[in-house]
């Protein structure tokens, strides 16, 4: 075989998963064409695909060394040095490859998933949008969530008693945390938002299974469709904290319940405290005979139009992405549906991310957040 058979044969083992075969052969390819920077950085990713990261590193380095430009070659030994947990430098080359090749879409999806694992979340949804502007069947964000969920999931199904301390501001996906966990402990200064319909998407993290589970499906539209505030007392009035203490019972309390153990109920299905205002408002508000009317931007029967809050859910309600308010809406009823099989209503969740990132008013919805402007939404 000439060598570019031979090259066409490792290339075979190598998506075969035959990852030894290819450093085998590499090994005899080097010792006949020495310095050839493919040959290099093919046995750098054989050595990657066995966790070997530190021995890649050194292949890629010497590919690069004979080959300064092998765009390839710098995107694998950036992985790897993620993977090795030299953030600094993998950013530094991430940085150089978009630079050199603005086009290279692997360099801003590593890229993404190097800021989301270092929790900086809108520098990775930024670099999502850039991948998904240059090819938009990219599903690189799709895979990243997906992870989320399973990390999210261990929470659920620990048997360690689990508890989200929250004291300041959780948002999206971090109240989903948050609410996959037996407990959640806050303070005055505790503050929940859904801002995802708002943006164009849904709270994809298991927002839409757990919060009808937790507090029921009208408070639930409440929180989740038209995205509101919530502070530390009407969380606390929802379920949505499990316990509101003074932060110098923080400690007392989380040993308390590490002696309670887990909780009995933890998904009631109703409000903590059906008589504070906001519970009676949105059991009224949002109940299923005033839902077509809601999702038609029509104020229901026996509500005033001058009815300030009225005014302002009917307002939040039309900042939304219609296909994102539509599919959110329809996964909080499977909620409902699915009764006790969280795993079922968890799995219709997942599948919806595909619809909802596929949609331009998802792009549109995410790139107007990064770019500080209000979205305009098509609903497509």
């Amino acid at each position: 075989m000439n060598f570019h058979e031979k090259v066409k044969t490792l290339q075979d083992y190598f998506t075969a998963g035959k990852f030894k075969r290819v450093i085998e052969g590499c090994e005899v390819l080097n010792k006949k064409f020495p310095n050839n920077s493919f040959i290099l950085n093919l046995s750098g990713m054989a050595y990657q695909r066995l966790d070997k990261d530190h021995k890649a590193i050194n292949f890629f380095e010497l590919a690069l060394k004979a080959d300064n430009a092998n765009i390839s070659a710098m995107n694998n030994l950036a992985n790897s040095l993620k993977n090795t947990e030299q953030y600094f430098k993998a950013e530094q080359i991430y940085k150089k490859i978009i630079k050199i090749n603005p086009s290279y879409i692997n360099a801003y999806n590593n890229y993404g998933n190097l800021k989301y694992s270092l929790n900086h979340f809108n520098e990775a949804i930024e670099l999502f949008l850039k991948a998904l502007k240059i090819n938009s069947e990219e599903i690189n964000i799709l895979i990243t969530l997906a992870a989320s969920y399973q990390s999210i999931g261990e929470f659920e199904k620990s048997k360690k008693t689990t508890i989200a301390l929250t004291t300041g501001l959780a948002l999206g996906g971090g109240l989903e945390l948050a609410m996959s966990c037996d407990y959640r402990v806050g303070t005055r200064r505790s503050q929940f938002r859904f801002p995802e319909t708002s943006i164009g998407i849904f709270p994809g993290l298991g927002g839409t299974q757990r919060t009808p589970r937790i507090c029921g499906i009208e408070a639930a539209r409440y929180a989740v469709l038209a995205g509101n505030f919530l502070d530390s007392k009407t969380a606390s009035a929802l379920g949505i904290l499990t316990h509101l203490v003074d932060p110098s019972d923080i400690s007392k309390t989380i040993m308390e319940i590490s002696v309670e153990g887990k909780p009995v109920n933890k998904y009631p299905g109703m409000p903590r405290d059906e008589n504070n205002p906001v519970s009676l408002f949105a059991m009224n508000f949002y109940k299923n005979e005033n839902m077509e009317s809601i999702m038609s931007g029509e104020i229901p029967k026996g509500f005033e139009k001058e009815d300030k809050t009225v005014i302002r859910q009917m307002k939040s309600l039309s900042f939304t992405a219609p296909i994102a308010l539509k599919i959110a809406n329809q996964l909080l009823n499977d909620a409902i549906a699915t009764g006790d099989d969280l795993d079922s209503g968890l799995a219709l969740e997942l599948a919806e991310l595909d619809t909802i990132f596929a949609s331009k008013d998802a792009l549109e919805g995410l790139s107007a957040l990064i770019e500080g402007r209000r979205p305009k939404y098509i609903n497509d």
